[in-house]
């Protein structure tokens, strides 16, 4: 269904009608209110011979209201189960929408003649002209009940929308050294980016030893500091390159799912050197260049609590190292990034599908990243 919305001043007959169709709308919801219906058409044939002696319009106007009404009244009745406190519902707008007896319509050369039938043989015709962009393509299809106000009409166009194709979803846990990628279909992966930190250590242990050797002379200093400065972040800005392209290549048309970490930055710490690793972590470039290439649905989540929940149980895990997460309540040792990862699948794809992952997926994610005893030891922790 579209909707087009155009703008269009009506005469005082069909002002005067709105005034009366929104009397007829207010009376039979007071009916409905201290009748208790529900039923538009119980509302409508109880009030008949009401509508006959108090106006002289199509009898479709009776159905028309009706509707609306009982539409109306469900919606206050739907609220008050809630327990919540509401006025009693009033139509204080001058809107009707006709049904396809009232309100005809036919396709001609300059626009769309549509005929409102104010009272029997008393119909009132005008055309609304083909303005709207995409109106071509929906001229083909049928116009749903029209709907006026004092000055617009809009005409509902039930236009066929195809389905979108329900692509696989992939979670990315974006971290200082790898990405972490959890699929849909059970599926993981691990995106080493040690070669970009390797480039900034080296870099910063480079500046670190012309600071004490040049600290006497600022200008040499300054001029060696641009100079190793543009290297490293000519190379950072290669390998981030060739990063996106190997993550468009393993990703392919899935929608992808990303964590928002805007402000990141200001959550430091007391250790200098997780402080200095955070200012420069290139997760921003590194996800503007996925974006780029990326065809994809790329959508961004929450961060918080990803690391600390378990996404098999959803309790709170222990945190015995950064590398390791241990849930006490499932008695499983996981790759902390890789639990994250599928918590960040996990809720773009209620985002995305309305609905979370199947349990066997999860599960099987879960089982490639709980780490065996090998694993463990090789991580060089005693657990």
């Amino acid at each position: 269904m579209r909707t087009i919305i155009y703008n269009y001043e009506f005469p005082t007959s069909i002002k005067k009608m709105l005034v009366n169709y929104r009397d007829m709308v207010n009376y039979l919801l007071n009916y409905a209110v201290e009748n208790r219906i529900n039923s538009s058409y119980t509302l409508r044939d109880e009030n008949k011979k009401w509508f006959k002696s108090n106006y002289n319009y199509a009898s479709h106007y009776l159905h028309s209201a009706s509707s609306q009404a009982s539409a109306m009244y469900k919606s206050y009745k739907s609220v008050l189960k809630k327990g919540r406190k509401t006025k009693k519902p009033v139509q204080h707008k001058l809107v009707a929408k006709l049904d396809q007896m009232i309100a005809r319509y036919e396709i001609k050369e300059d626009g769309i003649l549509v005929k409102i039938t104010i009272q029997p043989r008393n119909i009132y015709r005008f055309v609304v002209p083909y303005k709207h962009k995409n109106i071509e393509k929906y001229l083909g299809s049928k116009i749903g009940e029209i709907t006026i106000t004092a000055n617009k009409v809009c005409l509902p166009f039930r236009y066929e929308v195809k389905k979108q194709k329900k692509n696989e979803t992939v979670g990315i846990d974006l971290n200082f050294n790898n990405l972490t990628l959890s699929y849909d279909n059970g599926t993981t992966k691990v995106i080493d980016l040690s070669d970009i930190t390797k480039v900034q250590n080296n870099m910063f242990k480079k500046q670190k030893k012309i600071q004490q050797k040049l600290s006497i002379n600022p200008q040499k200093l300054k001029k060696l500091n641009d100079k190793y400065k543009n290297r490293e972040k000519n190379r950072i800005k290669d390998r981030l390159h060739k990063k996106a392209n190997e993550v468009i290549g393993e990703v392919g048309d899935r929608n992808m799912v990303f964590e928002d970490l805007t402000g990141i930055r200001k959550q430091k710490k007391d250790s200098k050197v997780f402080n200095r690793r955070l200012s420069r972590w290139i997760h921003y470039r590194l996800k503007q260049f996925i974006v780029y290439r990326s065809k994809s649905k790329i959508i961004e989540v929450n961060p918080r609590g990803t690391s600390k929940r378990c996404s098999g149980c959803g309790s709170e895990v222990n945190n015995p190292t950064w590398k390791v997460s241990y849930c006490s309540k499932c008695k499983r040792f996981m790759d902390r990034d890789g639990n994250a990862s599928i918590n960040i699948l996990n809720i773009g794809h209620k985002l995305l599908w309305g609905a979370p992952l199947p349990p066997n997926v999860v599960t099987s994610l879960i089982s490639s990243w709980t780490l065996n005893d090998v694993q463990k030891k090789n991580i060089g922790e005693s657990l």
